[in-house]
């Protein structure tokens, strides 16, 4: 079974209905998908993630 990005997550209740928890993992499904690999050098990494962004 492939591992998601919020396996970790697994048993915890971070509140809110059953409608309201899916309408988010929905809206987050429909967001695109990048696997991106970043350094130890916060400034580049901030930078990139607010590029990624705007981009969006």
């Amino acid at each position: 079974m492939a591992q998601t990005k919020f396996d970790n997550a697994r048993g915890i209740n971070g509140g809110g209905s059953d409608v309201a928890r899916a309408s988010v993992a929905n809206r987050l499904a429909a967001l695109p998908h990048h696997q991106v690999v970043l350094s130890h050098d916060i400034h580049a990494g901030a930078d990139f993630l607010a590029k990624l962004a705007a981009d969006l």
